[in-house]
C-alpha cells in the first residue's frame, strides 16, 4: 500500500464520523473492510497507532512508517 491509500483511509475516516469510530477502534479491521489490503508491515503499524482521536494516530502512524 502506498501512502496514497493510506491518505484515502484517513479521509475517509475525516469525512465519515461512524467509519472514524470504528476505524480508531480497529485500524486494521475498518481499512480491510474498505476493501484495502494492508503489508503486514502496515497491519503492525496500524496496530501500535491507536489513539483516540485521527491526528492522534496519523502522527504515530508518521513516525511509524517510512516516508514514499
Amino acid at each position: 500500500m502506498t501512502w496514497t491509500i493510506i491518505n484515502r483511509i484517513l479521509g475517509q475516516a475525516a469525512l465519515d464520523k461512524s467509519f472514524e469510530k470504528e476505524f480508531l477502534r480497529d485500524p486494521v479491521v475498518a481499512a480491510k473492510r474498505l476493501g484495502y489490503e494492508l503489508t503486514d508491515e502496515e497491519i503492525e503499524a496500524f496496530a501500535q497507532s491507536k489513539a483516540d482521536t485521527l491526528s492522534a494516530f496519523s502522527k504515530n502512524l508518521l513516525h511509524l512508517l517510512p516516508s514514499q
